[in-house]
């Protein structure tokens, strides 16, 4: 055959066997559309209800040859059952597959690529907690098939999908059962997602993306690798590799879910996590979680945003042995690095917690200035400066908890207002050193937590001034009837320092005990001061909006200029050595509530007393001058220098005021008996009489036994007045004029008694003719001597 002739040929076979498949492919091709797909899609459907339990709807269903085996769907929807708001569960405009065309031969279908294109899924809770998704969650049937029943005819033997697609679809949550009588609705805008598995026996590999808790992009992405999963089916043993990553989570959307126990009302939440291991027996946590803007309050309060928070995680979750293992959960807040490690066992039972908690040194004054609502608790325009450290731990169940907790504060002050430097006005002084704490709390369910604690301090020093001319604040409006702010809590503990600056007041070896239980303080103060000692102890129901106190205390052996000194200042107003006792009572806290309502009594004694302000004796001296003068006796000068040995008082404490029936000053010829009122305010008003004995008494001279008692001693009425810095001391000189004109009647009376007798003994006129003789001059001279004291006395 010639060349020409067998190409001829070559080209007619090419010619028709390109027909035959350009007909071929024309018939793929216009073979969809001639097709009925609707016995087909009735029978999906069919399956699909039987499978789900639930009505479902699918629209225009096409099938496609080439240039791949696939069929699309325009239109599906799977519904919810009666009783839910939403009709559906998921609606999706586009659904389409891919299918492979050699493993059909073995009843398995390998989808290529399964893609849903602009849907909707609509997940709800009920008020009761039900959702409209719990159904198809519930275990598989079993596999046997009861009696009379078969396998679904058509269905293959195998299903792979190769790789799942989502485009742009959305995902809302409506929630009835968080807040009630309100449904709380979050929305996940914009899901892309990439499921595929190139085999089998291959890991699933996922990629998904979607905007969360936002009005912007999509700000989350999830991506990792699932499987490959066993033979057996048994997902506890599938390896799980999980890369998270979300940026600026509106957390005020969370609000609701976060209850009032967390008031965080804003901020922008940052996440990057990678979780790794096996679902059923071990998983490995790791990454930061990071809150942004954070504001914490109540909806409308004014709160300044927090620092960010940075949360750094290495955890393992034992699934097996159902136990979190907390290698390292590091919180950094400012400058402050807290980091707590640990175990919790039983889990999924009764969580048993094992766990240390330690912070950093921190810089007090940092972390004030960086927290604006922590520094708000401060006086205004505080300066805090020091370091402090906390360990602790927590062992238990929820249930009944322990928790342990150690402070170290080295060294720690608090300065403001004049303390700081900032000229006049109001402020306070708070410095300690060497503070360390200790704390064990026990929290038992359905009891009120038990708190103790043990503080110690080598040195303290606290003081406090009120701005000058400050007025006091206005009337608050009623209050309830009880206090609101007492915790339910039983809290008992210590207190000791070495050595201590109450305002004024220096103490050393302070040691307090305090114990809180059912609203009702009890404490125990002792410390050693000037020379001697003070124990006191408090009781303060804390129930009532004023509180009803009680104080009873003891001093013993105190040296008062020193203590008057600290509290006082004028200095050295009263020498001695203090020993007391009073005990208190009066409603309030406050120093204003109390001094209206503080009553008590007690017993005060001070030995080698020394009045330096009161000069009494020397008054006294002075006030004598004129009554001697008119009774013709002299004020020895040992009156003005005697002194005084011994305090002793009585005393009644009535609304402020000091009240005595019974206060006594002894000396060695003299002693003071008086009675009257000293207010808190320093002021004086006392009336008494001071008694002169011995030898004293016996200065004054016979001239002045007109003052002498039975027991020949003098006393002499005075009156103090004024203020404790400044006293006025007044002699009676009207009660000791009426003992001289009744000592002047008296002695009148005996002299014209005299008299009288003397002219009753001569001759009555006319019995006897001799005249009287005149007479004498030695006779006539006390009546002169009678008339002129009369006339200087009275004309006094």
């Amino acid at each position: 055959m010639h060349a020409p002739a067998r190409r001829r040929r070559w080209r007619t076979v090419l010619l028709a066997v390109a027909g035959f498949c350009a007909l071929i492919v024309a018939l793929l091709l216009v073979l969809p559309a001639l097709v009925s797909l609707d016995s087909v899609k009735a029978k999906l459907v069919a399956h699909a209800e039987q499978a789900l339990q639930r009505q479902v709807e699918v629209g225009r269903l096409r099938l496609r040859l080439l240039p791949w085996l696939g069929a699309s769907v325009e239109g599906l929807a799977v519904h919810n059952p009666p009783g839910w708001q939403h009709p559906t569960l998921v609606e999706v405009d586009r659904v389409a597959i891919r299918v492979a065309l050699l493993p059909l031969l073995r009843r398995t279908v390998e989808v290529r690529s399964l893609v849903l294109s602009r849907g909707t899924l609509v997940l709800e809770r009920d008020a009761r907690g039900r959702t409209n998704y719990e159904d198809l969650l519930a275990p598989p049937p079993s596999p046997s098939q009861a009696p009379g029943t078969s396998a679904p005819a058509g269905l293959p033997a195998a299903l792979l999908v190769s790789q799942l697609l989502l485009r742009d679809v959305d995902v809302t949550f409506i929630d009835r059962h968080t807040v009630p009588g309100q449904a709380l609705t979050t929305t996940v805008r914009d899901v892309q997602a990439t499921v595929s598995q190139r085999a089998v026996d291959l890991p699933l590999e996922f990629d998904l993306s979607a905007a969360v808790l936002s009005e912007g992009e999509r700000n989350l992405r999830l991506r990792g690798r699932f499987g490959p999963l066993p033979p057996t089916l048994d997902v506890a043993q599938v390896p799980l590799r999980l890369d998270v990553q979300a940026e600026g989570l509106v957390v005020a959307k969370l609000a609701p879910y976060l209850g009032p126990s967390l008031p965080l009302r804003d901020g922008r939440l940052s996440v990057a996590l990678q979780v790794t291991g096996t679902l059923g027996t071990r998983l490995e946590a790791s990454g930061t979680i990071t809150l942004a803007q954070a504001v914490f309050g109540a909806p409308g309060e004014a709160a300044p945003p927090l620092p960010p928070v940075r949360l750094a995680l290495a955890a393992g979750l034992d699934r097996a042995r159902a136990q979190l293992e907390l290698t390292r959960l590091q919180l950094e807040l400012a400058p402050l690095q807290a980091t707590l490690a640990g175990r919790v066992q039983q889990i999924e039972t009764a969580p048993q917690l094992d766990v240390r908690l330690e912070t950093n040194p921190v810089a007090l004054g940092e972390l004030f200035s960086r927290l604006p609502a922590l520094a708000a608790a401060l006086p205004p325009a505080a300066e805090v400066k020091g370091q402090a450290q906390l360990q602790g731990t927590l062992q238990g169940t929820l249930q009944r908890l322990r928790a342990e907790a150690e402070l170290r504060l080295p060294h720690v002050s608090l300065r403001s207002g004049p303390f700081r430097g900032a000229g006049e006005g109001s402020g306070m002084r708070l410095e300690a050193t060497a503070v360390q704490g200790r704390v064990q709390a026990r929290l038992v369910a359905a009891q009120p937590p038990e708190v103790t604690f043990d503080v110690q301090a080598q040195q303290l020093h606290f003081d406090q001034q009120a701005a000058a001319g400050a007025t006091p604040a206005a009337a608050a409006p009623p209050t309830p009837a009880t206090r609101p702010g007492v915790p339910p809590l039983t809290l008992r503990g210590t207190v000791r320092v070495e050595a201590a600056q109450l305002k004024q007041l220096q103490v050393q070896q302070l040691v307090a005990e305090v114990a809180l239980v059912n609203g009702k303080l009890q404490s125990t103060q002792r410390f050693a001061a000037y020379g001697g000692t003070f124990a006191g102890q408090l009781q303060a129901n804390l129930v009532p909006v004023e509180p009803d106190v009680a104080l009873a205390v003891r001093v013993a052996d105190v040296k008062t200029a020193d203590l008057l000194n600290a509290l006082t200042p004028t200095k050295n107003l009263l020498l001695g050595t203090l020993s007391s006792e009073v005990v208190f009572r009066g409603k309030g806290l406050a120093w204003e509530a109390l001094s209206r309502t503080l009553t008590g009594t007690g017993k005060v004694r001070i030995t080698g007393v020394q009045l330096t302000t009161l000069d009494l004796l020397p008054k006294l001296a002075l006030g004598l001058q004129g009554v001697s003068r008119l009774a013709g006796f002299s004020v020895p000068q040992a009156l003005a220098a005697q002194s005084f040995d011994t305090l002793q008082a009585a005393v009644n404490v009535v609304q402020g005021k000091i009240l005595t029936d019974a206060l006594r000053l002894t000396g060695k010829d003299v002693e003071v008996e008086a009675k009257g009122v000293l207010g808190l305010d320093g002021s004086l008003a006392f009336t008494g009489r001071t008694l002169l004995r011995g030898e004293l008494a016996r200065a004054f001279g016979p001239r002045a036994a007109f003052l002498q008692d039975g027991e020949g001693r003098i006393a002499l009425p005075f009156t103090v007045a004024g203020t404790v810095t400044q006293p006025r001391v007044a002699l009676d000189e009207a009660a000791l004029m009426q003992r001289a004109k009744a000592a002047v009647a008296e002695k009148v009376q005996e002299k014209a008694g005299t008299a009288l007798q003397k002219l009753l003994d001569k001759p009555l006129p006319g019995l006897t003719p001799e005249p009287a003789p005149p007479a004498a001059p030695e006779e006539s001279k006390p009546l002169q001597q009678l008339q002129r004291s009369l006339k200087g006395l009275f004309k006094r």
